[in-house]
C-alpha cells in the first residue's frame, strides 16, 4: 500500500540516532577544492572538457545580486581546477527584458552539449525573469569556445491566460533515437487556481532551436514541474521524459505527482498520501546493474512542523508506476531534499543533497546543507553511515549535485554570511582530478 503511514517506533529511533550522530559529527567527505562568489547564489553546475586537455571545467549558474537581494542578474561562471584550487576563467551575466524593462533574473538549471562539428560547446540555461507572481520563464543559449562565453540570447515563455510562467528544470536526451541530443525545457504556468506543466522539446540546429513538440500538453492532471529527466528507460534507443512536482487535489491539499512520456503516450501517477507533499528531484537509475532502469524520486512530506524526506524507487511498466521501496527520514525539525546524483562505478549507490533545519547548542535554529550516500541493497533503500554537513557556522543550502564523467561529485549552492549576505559556493567533494 502506497498511502502514507506514520513512521514506526524503530524508524523514529533511527531518526533520533541520526540526529545524535549529526550533532557531534565532523564532515567526513573528502573536500578537494572550493570556490566562493560573494553576493550571489548558485543553483546548479555541470562539467565539460572545454579545452580538450582531458580535464574538466566547471560551469556554475545562478544569480548575481545587485543593489540588494531583490535586484539580481542571471549568472554563469566558468571555473578551472588547477593546483588544487578552483579558478575563475570567465563570467557572463544578463537580465531578461519583459514588459519593456530589465527583470530580476535567476538561472535554475543548466545543460551543456558538444556542437555537432566538435568546434565548441553550447550551454543552455533555464530560469525566471521577474517576480514569482508575475515573471516569465526563459531558455537561454551561450556558445563556449576557448573559455569565451558568447551570448546567443534567450526566448521567453509567456502564456496569455497565465499570471506567471516559470522555467525550472532542464534536460537533454535523444528523443527520436537519431543519435543527436534534443534540449528539453521544463517549467510550469500559474493561474490563481492551479499550476500546469509546460514542457517543450527543441531540436538543436546551427541557426538556433526548432520546437518539435510539447509532450505533456494534454496531461490530465495539473503538475507544478520541479524536476525533469530524459533517459532511455525501456531500452528501445529513445529517451523517455519524466517530470515531477506536485498537484492540487483539494483546496487545502497538494501532493506529490509525476508523469512520463514515451513515443507519444503519456501516463501520470499521483501519490495517495493524505498529507502535504512534493517532489523536488528525480533520477533514472539501474540499481541492480541488470540493464533495466528504474525511477528514483526524492521529495518531502509535511507533518505539521515535522518534515520528512521521502525517497522512493519505482518500476515504470505498461503505463503503471509500480512502487518497489521507500525510505523516509528526518534530520532535526525540517528537511528539504533537493537533488540526487549517481556515484561512478557504483550503480546501486547514489548521493542525496539538500538542507536540514538544526538547532545549535546556543538554541539558534539554522539550515545546514547536507550530502548523504544511499544504496539499494537486498531489496531496500539504505543510508550509508551518516550524512556530511556543510557547516560554515552560517546557514548553508546544497541546491545541486552533479556527477562528472571523471567521477567528481560537484556540489553547488549558497550560504548566508554573518552579515546576512548571500555567498555562492562550488565544492568538489570526491574523485577530483587536477593539473
Amino acid at each position: 500500500m502506497e498511502g502514507f503511514k506514520l513512521i514506526s517506533r524503530k524508524q523514529r529511533i533511527f531518526c533520533l540516532l541520526v540526529s545524535m550522530i549529526c550533532t557531534a559529527m565532523v564532515a567526513s567527505a573528502q573536500q578537494e577544492a572550493e570556490f566562493f562568489y560573494d553576493g550571489g547564489r548558485f543553483f546548479a553546475a555541470t562539467t565539460a572538457d572545454l579545452n580538450g586537455d582531458g580535464l574538466a571545467e566547471i560551469i556554475a549558474v545562478g544569480q548575481a545580486n545587485r543593489s540588494d537581494e531583490r535586484e539580481y542578474s542571471g549568472l554563469i561562471t566558468v571555473l578551472a581546477w588547477k593546483n588544487n584550487t578552483l579558478q575563475k576563467l570567465s563570467e557572463l551575466s544578463f537580465n531578461v527584458v519583459h514588459e519593456g524593462r530589465d527583470q530580476p533574473t535567476r538561472i535554475r538549471a543548466v545543460e551543456i552539449i558538444r556542437d555537432k562539428n566538435q568546434a565548441g560547446w553550447t550551454l543552455f540555461t533555464v530560469g525566471r525573469g521577474g517576480a514569482d507572481e508575475t515573471g516569465v520563464g526563459f531558455l537561454h543559449q551561450v556558445k563556449i569556445k576557448e573559455n569565451e562565453l558568447i551570448d546567443r540570447g534567450y526566448q521567453i515563455f509567456d502564456v496569455p491566460e497565465a499570471e506567471a510562467t516559470h522555467g525550472y528544470p532542464l534536460a537533454a536526451g535523444d528523443i527520436d533515437g537519431d543519435g543527436s541530443l534534443e534540449i528539453i525545457y521544463g517549467g510550469f504556468s500559474s493561474t490563481a487556481t492551479e499550476d500546469r506543466a509546460d514542457v517543450q522539446v527543441f531540436e538543436i540546429e546551427d541557426e538556433g532551436l526548432s520546437l518539435i513538440g510539447r509532450p505533456f500538453e494534454n496531461l490530465e492532471v495539473p503538475i507544478r514541474v520541479n524536476a525533469l529527466e530524459a533517459d532511455d528507460v525501456d531500452g528501445d534507443g529513445k529517451a523517455e521524459i519524466i517530470i515531477a512536482g506536485r498537484t492540487r487535489v483539494s483546496e487545502e491539499l497538494e501532493v506529490s505527482a509525476f508523469a512520463w512520456w514515451s513515443e507519444g503516450e503519456v501516463w501520470h501517477h499521483v501519490f495517495e498520501d493524505k498529507v502535504q507533499s512534493r517532489l523536488r528531484t528525480v533520477m533514472i537509475v539501474d540499481v541492480n546493474g541488470d540493464g533495466k532502469k528504474e525511477l528514483l524520486t526524492g521529495g518531502r512530506i509535511e507533518l505539521g512542523k515535522l518534515w520528512l524526506s521521502d525517497l522512493r524507487l519505482w518500476d515504470l511498466k505498461d503505463g503503471e508506476a509500480l512502487p518497489r521501496d521507500r525510505f523516509d527520514w528526518s534530520l532535526g525539525h525540517q528537511i528539504r531534499m533537493r537533488t540526487l546524483t549517481g556515484i561512478k562505478d557504483k550503480p546501486s549507490h547514489f548521493n542525496v543533497g539538500g538542507r536540514a533545519e538544526w538547532a545549535t547548542p546556543e538554541g539558534e535554529v539554522r539550515w545546514l546543507g547536507f550530502i548523504w550516500e544511499f544504496s539499494y541493497d537486498q531489496g531496500h533503500l539504505k543510508p550509508i553511515l551518516s550524512p556530511t554537513y556543510m557547516d560554515e557556522g552560517v546557514e548553508t543550502r546544497v541546491r545541486h549535485l552533479h556527477l562528472s564523467e571523471w567521477g567528481d561529485t560537484v556540489a553547488s549552492g549558497f550560504s548566508k554570511t554573518q552579515e546576512g549576505k548571500d555567498r555562492a559556493f562550488v565544492r568538489i567533494l570526491s574523485g577530483a582530478r587536477s593539473n
